[in-house]
C-alpha cells in the first residue's frame, strides 16, 4: 500500500471512529434524557443508589411483658432472628418474640435518634405508644 493510501485509510478510520463516537455520545445523551425523565433526578440510575428503609421497632415477650426496642434496615430478617433465638443476648434470655410496634425512618440517623428517644421514655409512655397503634398487642410480623 502506498504512503498516500495509508494516510487516506488512517483519515477514513479516524472519521469513522469520530462518527461512532458522536453516535455514542448522542445515544448516551438520549439515554440520560430518558433516565432523567423516569427518575426525576439529575443523575442516572445507579445500582449503588437505592433508597433504603430504616425501622425503629418494639418487640415484647407477651402483652405488657418485657419490651425490646431496636433499629434495623431489614425488619423481616431482624424479627426472624428474635423469634428463632439465633442471636444470644437480652431478647433470647427474655423470650422476646412478638413485634408489637414499628415505624419507618428516613435515615439511619433518624432511626437511631428515635430509638434513643423511646428508650428514655417511661414504661407507661412506651405502652401508650404501642396501644395507640396496636391496642390488642397483636404480633405484627408477617414472617415466622
Amino acid at each position: 500500500m502506498s504512503e498516500r493510501a495509508s494516510e487516506e485509510s488512517v483519515v477514513e478510520r479516524a472519521q469513522y471512529d469520530g462518527e461512532i463516537q458522536n453516535a455514542n455520545v448522542t445515544e448516551n445523551n438520549s439515554q440520560a434524557s430518558r433516565n432523567r425523565r423516569y427518575t426525576q433526578c439529575d443523575r442516572p440510575p445507579n445500582q449503588d443508589f437505592i433508597m433504603k428503609s430504616f425501622y425503629v421497632y418494639i418487640m415484647s415477650s407477651k402483652r405488657n411483658g418485657t419490651l425490646y426496642i431496636g433499629v434495623t434496615n431489614n425488619l423481616e430478617k431482624r424479627v426472624s432472628e428474635h423469634k428463632s433465638g439465633l442471636v444470644p443476648g437480652f431478647s433470647k434470655d427474655y423470650q422476646i418474640k412478638y413485634l408489637v410496634y414499628f415505624e419507618e425512618a428516613a435515615s439511619i440517623e433518624d432511626a437511631i435518634e428515635r430509638e434513643k428517644q423511646i428508650k428514655r421514655w417511661s414504661r407507661k409512655k412506651k405502652i401508650d405508644l404501642i396501644e395507640k397503634e396496636n391496642p390488642e398487642w397483636d404480633d405484627l410480623a408477617l414472617c415466622c
